[in-house]
């Protein structure tokens, strides 16, 4: 058989299809394919696997493109068609495809595929898809789409506040409100206008540097793109202004990896000490915290971080906390309890434990145990995290601490969050307010003109 030129045998004309499945069934599809060229009750559905079974995809699109010409009606061939250019990573032609398909159930089966896969593809490409063929989605596929479009790229209006205690005493309060963009690459800038109080200490001596002050002020925030990056870094610079026009600046960047099983990130700051002398006396810290999460067994989460502190009195600290965490077995509950265990040691060059100018001590280890509780999943309008951990100190003896996060969508594109941090101890302790406002622009369309 090998020897025989393809269809100039006049005697095996009538063979044609036999000789064709006799290929087939070798899985010999290149000579299959040469001997169904002479035959016209090969089905189409059988060439084009064929073709994909050589991984012959021009070859593929070729026949189906000379074969439809002729059965423009054929919408089983073209449905068939759809999963092969699904199959070969070609999702817009598939899509197309699809969209092009009246409206019975045997389009279902291709639509449900394409709507679940269409989550996933690059960005521009929904967009395309949203805008030039938008009858093939699920209606809340495509809300769901311009949802996440108009987050990731749509501008933002951001207003937040931050409160700083010493003790039970406002030690800084600021609150700014900024405008973020995205360039032409994606990355992100962010310009706020800032106003902060720094208080004067509660301490029962006099000081000409223990006074309360109001500044006003700008910062600028640069943020790298995500897209196929390994890694993402954030720049950020501001200067403010108190009402004697005195100067100050804060500096700083963040640098992180994008791997969450195995996530490094670094963050450097620089500014000046927030207290009333802090300020008084030109005290700058630069905070280094460098933080290491990794995964054991997909059961427990440990992370290590090391933070360093330099005061420009030529004071230093350095802290190193560990944690880690007892996962839940189901991660997607609406509620989610986690035990933890974490412990601190401290050094600093100097011990002032009065808090002036600013809160440090010599040594301190501390030790605790806690639990968490997770409220919400991932699409949850109200999300709430709070964790609540009893500490062993040989500083103060027994305290407690509680941290939460959350947050509430007043709507699809105004968000609502808030932090806090809230220690009792009868030392000293510094409790943590934090809330903020963001809402998201409708995003600016930039995506391809529709193929002719």
């Amino acid at each position: 058989m090998k020897e025989i030129i393809v269809c100039k045998k006049e005697e095996l004309t009538s063979l044609t299809d036999e000789i064709t499945w006799f290929y087939a069934g070798k899985k010999d599809y290149k000579k299959a394919l040469e001997w169904a060229k002479c035959s016209d009750e090969i089905e189409i559905d059988s060439i084009l696997y064929w073709h994909y079974e050589l991984k012959d995809y021009e070859g593929l699109k070729e026949a189906y493109k000379s074969y439809i010409e002729k059965h423009p009606e054929d919408y089983k061939a073209k449905i068939v068609m759809v999963n092969y250019l699904h199959a070969m990573s070609d999702f817009k032609g598939s899509w197309i495809l699809a969209n092009s398909l009246p409206d019975n159930n045997d389009k279902e089966i291709p639509r449900k595929m394409l709507n679940n896969d269409v989550l996933y593809v690059e960005r521009n490409l929904q967009k395309e898809l949203i805008r030039y063929y938008p009858a093939l989605f699920y209606p809340e596929i495509k809300r769901e789409l311009i949802k996440n479009i108009r987050i990731s790229e749509g501008e933002i209006l951001t207003v937040n506040s931050s409160i700083e205690t010493n003790n039970d005493v406002i030690s800084f309060f600021s609150k700014r409100g900024g405008y973020t963009f995205y360039d032409k690459k994606k990355n992100n800038h962010s310009l706020f206008a800032t106003h902060t109080n720094i208080y004067k200490i509660d301490i029962p001596i006099t000081s000409i540097d223990n006074i309360d002050r109001t500044l006003i002020g700008i910062q600028y925030e640069y943020y790298n793109k995500t897209k196929f990056k390994k890694y993402r870094y954030k720049l950020r610079g501001g200067t403010e202004l108190d009402e004697s026009t005195n100067l100050f600046y804060n500096l700083g960047g963040t640098f992180h990896t994008v791997n969450i099983k195995n996530f490094f990130g670094a963050e450097l700051d620089i500014y000046p000490v927030r207290t009333g002398p802090g300020y008084s006396k030109n005290i700058y810290r630069s905070q280094l915290n460098l933080y290491k999460e990794h995964y054991i067994k997909n059961r427990f989460q440990n992370i290590i971080s090391l933070e360093i502190n330099y005061y420009t009195d030529n004071e230093i600290q350095g802290v190193v906390v560990n944690r880690t965490t007892l996962l839940p077995l189901n991660k997607i509950k609406k509620h989610t309890f986690y035990p933890f265990i974490e412990g601190a040691f401290s050094k600093a060059s100097v011990n002032r434990g009065a808090g002036y100018p600013y809160w440090t001590i010599d040594q301190r280890l501390n030790g605790g145990l806690g639990v968490g509780y997770k409220l919400g999943k991932e699409k949850s309008r109200f999300k709430l995290r709070v964790d609540g951990t009893v500490f062993i100190d040989d500083f103060s003896g027994l305290f407690t601490r509680f941290t939460g996060k959350t947050s509430y969508g007043i709507s699809d594109y105004t968000i609502l969050t808030g932090n806090f941090e809230i220690f009792n101890d009868d030392d000293f302790f510094s409790n943590v307010f934090q809330v903020g406002l963001k809402y998201y622009f409708p995003y600016k369309e930039n995506i391809p003109k529709k193929e002719k």
